[in-house]
C-alpha cells in the first residue's frame, strides 16, 4: 500500500473480472484472427520461395528463366504486399493487448479518481481501437492483394 498518501496507487487500485472479461475474450479472439492472417501471409512468402527455388532455378531450364523474368513485378509486388500483411498483423496483436491494458487502465482510473482523469485515459484508448480495426481490415486486403499477385506469378511461370 502506498503509506505516502492515502490513496492507493493506481496498480492497487482493484478492478473487478466481470468488467473487462467479455472484451478480454473478444480481444482473444481478434487476436487469434489476426494469427491466421499472419500464418496465410508467411505462407504465401513461403509459397514464392518455393516457386523460385523448387520450381524454376532447380529446372535450369531457359524457359522457366524466362518466365520468371517476365512474372517477376508480379513476385515483387506479392513479396511487398504479404509482407505489409505480415506487419500489420503483428502491429495489431500489439495493440490490441495494449487495448486491454488500457482498459484495465481505465476502469482503475474511474473508481480511484473519478470521470474527468478517466476520460483522458478512454480518449487515447478509443483512438487504438479504431487504429486496430483499420489495421484488420489494411492486412485482410493486403493479405488477398499479395495472394493474387502471388497467383498471377504462378500461372505465369508455370503455364
Amino acid at each position: 500500500m502506498n503509506t505516502s498518501t492515502d490513496q492507493p496507487s493506481l496498480a492497487e487500485t482493484p478492478v473487478d473480472e466481470a468488467q473487462y472479461k467479455p472484451d478480454l475474450e473478444l480481444s482473444d479472439r481478434y487476436q487469434q484472427f489476426s494469427s491466421e492472417l499472419l500464418r496465410l501471409a508467411l505462407l504465401g512468402m513461403a509459397g514464392i520461395g518455393f516457386l523460385i527455388s523448387d520450381v524454376v532455378l532447380s529446372k535450369e531450364h531457359p524457359l522457366y528463366l524466362a518466365m520468371l523474368r517476365d512474372a517477376r513485378w508480379f513476385l515483387v509486388v506479392s513479396i511487398i504486399c504479404l509482407s505489409l500483411a505480415v506487419g500489420g498483423a503483428l502491429a495489431h496483436r500489439y495493440l490490441a493487448t495494449d487495448c486491454i491494458s488500457d482498459e484495465i487502465h481505465f476502469l482503475r482510473e474511474l473508481k480511484r479518481s473519478g470521470r474527468d482523469t478517466a476520460r483522458r485515459v478512454h480518449g487515447f484508448f478509443r483512438w487504438k481501437l479504431k487504429v486496430c480495426a483499420w489495421l484488420l481490415m489494411a492486412t485482410c486486403g493486403l493479405l488477398f492483394a499479395g495472394a493474387a499477385f502471388a497467383a498471377a506469378s504462378f500461372s505465369v511461370v508455370l503455364f
